[in-house]
């Protein structure tokens, strides 16, 4: 399991044997890491950062940031990988970020989602061929910032939880 850490630009991962989190890397150059996905079959980690996605070898523990000319991959919350693609969320809308064949460079970039119900970034898993994502986090919505706190239930609207075929 890994885990982004985004204030410190830190990825974690859990040690089996302590059953706790420990570093794993520190993102030099790169801020705030968000969204992380994982290629079991290439034994990479991809980190969403605020300037693009990177690709992590997670033997070396090496990173390069993947080319994007033209497309904005940049700031993406939610993060999955499926077949050729990510499936990346950015503030109100989801796409699918196509991949050439050793995940050097997004291709091209399709739209899967937007509208006015998205109220802010963030996440979604994908499950045999669909994805299942929220639509409506209310992570601005639902908190009360000068209170600090999260706001009463009965004051936030019903969660949208969306599924697309892949």
């Amino acid at each position: 399991v890994y885990a982004t850490e985004s204030a410190h630009n830190r990825v974690f991962m859990l040690n089996r044997k302590t059953d706790s989190l420990e570093l794993f890397l520190e993102l030099k150059n790169y801020n705030f890491p968000n969204g992380i996905t994982h290629s079991k079959k290439h034994n990479l980690l991809f980190v969403s950062t605020r300037e693009g996605i990177l690709k992590i070898d997670i033997l070396n523990k090496s990173y390069d940031l993947i080319k994007s000319e033209g497309i904005n991959a940049k700031r993406i919350d939610g993060l999955a990988l499926h077949k050729n693609y990510f499936i990346g969320h950015q503030s109100s809308k989801v796409s699918k970020f196509y991949l050439n064949e050793d995940f050097s460079e997004i291709t091209k970039i399709e739209l899967l989602d937007t509208g006015k119900e998205f109220d802010s970034s963030t996440t979604g898993e994908v499950l045999g061929n669909f994805y299942y994502y929220v639509v409506n986090s209310q992570l601005r919505s639902g908190i009360d910032f000068k209170k600090k706190m999260i706001k009463p239930l009965d004051s936030l609207e019903n969660i949208i939880i969306r599924r697309i075929q892949l």
